[in-house]
Parts: C-alpha cells; sequence; structure tokens
C-alpha cells in the first residue's frame, strides 16, 4: 500500500490546481451559437431523396435481387417522406413577410418585429 503522501494519492480528484482551457465556457443566451450543417432545412430533403434514388435504382433497375420488394416499397415510402419534407424545407426558406413593410421572417410569428404588421406566408 502507498504512503497517503505519495504523489496522486494524498489529495482529492475532484481538486483540480490547473483548470482546463479547452473546455467552452457555456454559452449565454444573448449569444448565437454556430449551426452545423444538419442545421439546414435540406439536410433531410436531399438525404432522403438520395436514398429513394438509391432505392428506385435497386428495385427497378436491379431484376436480380433478393429484395425486390423491399427496395420497391422503401422507394415508395421514401419518395412521400421526400416530397413532404422539401415542401416544409421550401417554406421555412421563404419564410414570412409582413403585410405592411415587407420584411421577411423566417418564423411564423403574428406580428412583424419591425412595424408590427401583420405576417402572412411568403
Amino acid at each position: 500500500m502507498a504512503p497517503a503522501t505519495a504523489r496522486g494519492y494524498g489529495r482529492r480528484v475532484a481538486e483540480d490546481e490547473h483548470p482546463r482551457s479547452d473546455v467552452p465556457e457555456p454559452a449565454s443566451e444573448d449569444e448565437d451559437v454556430p449551426s452545423t450543417p444538419f442545421d439546414h432545412p435540406f439536410f433531410l430533403p436531399v438525404l432522403l431523396i438520395g436514398f429513394s434514388l438509391w432505392f428506385f435504382y435497386d428495385g427497378w433497375f436491379n431484376p436480380d435481387m433478393e429484395w425486390l420488394k423491399f427496395n420497391r416499397y422503401g422507394f415508395a415510402i421514401l419518395a412521400v417522406a421526400a416530397t413532404y419534407y422539401t415542401v416544409r424545407a421550401v417554406r421555412e426558406v421563404r419564410g414570412w413577410e409582413c403585410s405592411q413593410c415587407g420584411s421577411r421572417n423566417k418564423s411564423e410569428l403574428t406580428r412583424c418585429a419591425e412595424c408590427g404588421g401583420e405576417t402572412r406566408p411568403a
């Protein structure tokens, strides 16, 4: 057994003499957090379109596949999902515009932040 004065055994683990500088401070609510590519509205639609194209190719142009029905049903489901999420992404990117001043907002607020007018889909 090591004596209590040996290096590493005499002090508590939670106490740190040198604070770590590589750990970022938590962001306050006022600061904008940098976005990632996963936050872009067209990330999911592009992914779904790619998968649906792959299922289309495997389902109709590769007749020697064992899972032919799976690929055809997968194409149908993914094509519907890709269409739905593409429409949602286009609506989100277009945003909403104010009926009075014409400024565009990316959120569905009922009142414009600049002039207080009503907003509607662009």
